[in-house]
């Protein structure tokens, strides 16, 4: 398979609202060829108001926060990285294929800061900008990565260092891995997420 670099973001948008699982997330589709395409997700703190912002009246205080999505397309998965976050693809004899995905974990993983670029109080304290549901206090709490496979999935693992909550799942030809990002900062090594199907 020819290594390439991933291809820069295409898109770029600040969303107004958001749902949980979507806040701090990538989403891959793989092709047979090793190639696809990449969405990525984040939550932010804009440094300047923005439009609806800047004209409020008669209002005391007011919270920032957005979800910034990038999209863009990659010729190989070995050569894809997401931030410290790393993949490795490859086949086991016949028709079986696998995927490893490399999470750093712990205070010099970088992944986290991307994602969420906040200590915990202080992002408790931003998604309350989204809306004053209870529910939004788990924007941006967990990390989400979903493969969507060429074919069905045959299995799925985790292992090294697994944080409580930490999970893997499958349905179908789509596989996704859940991280509570709070708990990876402060774990003591690498988790690996290993997933394998037939073409």
């Amino acid at each position: 398979m020819r290594s390439t670099s991933c291809v820069p973001a295409l898109l770029l948008a600040l969303l107004c609202a958001c749902d949980e699982d979507d806040a701090a997330s990538v989403r891959l589709r793989l092709d047979s060829g090793g190639g696809g395409v990449l969405h990525a997700s984040s939550l932010a703190v804009p440094a300047e108001a923005g439009v609806v912002e800047a004209s409020l009246a008669g209002v005391a205080e007011t919270r920032r926060a957005a979800i910034v999505v990038a999209r863009g397309r990659y010729a190989d998965i070995n050569a894809l990285k997401v931030g410290d976050i790393t993949f490795k693809a490859g086949s086991s004899g016949g028709s079986l294929r696998w995927l490893e995905v490399q999470v750093p974990q712990g205070a010099q993983a970088r992944w986290q800061r991307q994602f969420v670029p906040l200590e915990e109080a202080a992002r408790l304290d931003t998604v309350s900008a989204f809306t004053s549901d209870p529910r939004a206090r788990s924007i941006g709490a967990e990390f989400k990565l979903v493969v969507e496979l060429p074919a069905s999935v045959v299995s799925q693992g985790l292992a090294g260092v697994r944080v409580r909550g930490a999970r893997g799942e499958s349905e179908g030809s789509t596989a996704t891995l859940t991280i509570p990002i709070e708990r990876s900062r402060e774990a003591q090594g690498p988790v690996s997420w290993q997933i394998t199907w037939s073409e």
